[in-house]
């Protein structure tokens, strides 16, 4: 079970390619993982929390895909790098996080 006690910061940011998105800012006194997600990947986000899904791509860090998948734990790992079997960064989460996360997109919507 994690418990990293991580902050979490959204607001409105571009992407890479100047396009409209939400930068998602995960923090704790000792890491802090700036993830830009354009509009159009905040439904395909959204899908990890459901049971039928263990996996999607959406997003982007340090330029680098974002990976974000589930393990049999229940926790979230997120995977930053050109896939989700050769990463360069991982960050555990909860699946409350999540939530947390997907509620403050919304709030800026």
């Amino acid at each position: 079970m994690v418990n990293a006690n991580f902050d979490i910061t959204i607001d409105h940011a571009f992407n890479g390619n100047g396009h409209p998105a939400f930068i998602i800012k995960i923090a704790n006194q000792f890491i802090e993982i700036n993830i830009y997600i354009s509009i159009d990947q905040v439904e395909e986000l959204k899908k990890i929390t459901t049971d039928s899904v263990a996996y999607i791509q959406a997003g982007e860090s340090a330029n680098s895909p974002v990976h974000w998948k589930k393990g049999d734990d229940g926790e979230i790992y997120i995977l930053i790098g050109e896939d989700c079997e050769s990463w360069d960064i991982v960050l555990t989460i909860s699946i409350d996080l999540i939530a947390e996360i997907i509620t403050g997109i919304n709030d800026l919507v």
